[in-house]
């Protein structure tokens, strides 16, 4: 059975956060394709497939979620 796409970015979320080169690594790519595609291949290299429609309804709802915080404070 697959894991699901929350359980995917779960680990992604770990693996970034425990490893400041992969962090970097993240941050420093400006293009939002090379961006998905890097996820992907983060994701694949843990043992998981992404879609690229899965990343970017995690940006949208990470953006929204950012947005949210902004305008409450």
């Amino acid at each position: 059975m697959a894991a699901s796409t929350d359980a995917v970015f779960d680990a992604l979320r770990q693996a970034v956060q425990a490893d400041p080169d992969l962090q970097a690594r993240l941050f420093g790519l400006s293009d939002r394709q090379a961006f998905i595609a890097e996820v992907r291949r983060l994701a694949q290299g843990l043992g998981y497939a992404l879609e690229e429609a899965d990343v970017q309804h995690a940006m949208l709802a990470g953006w929204q979620t950012w947005s949210e915080r902004r305008r409450l404070e």
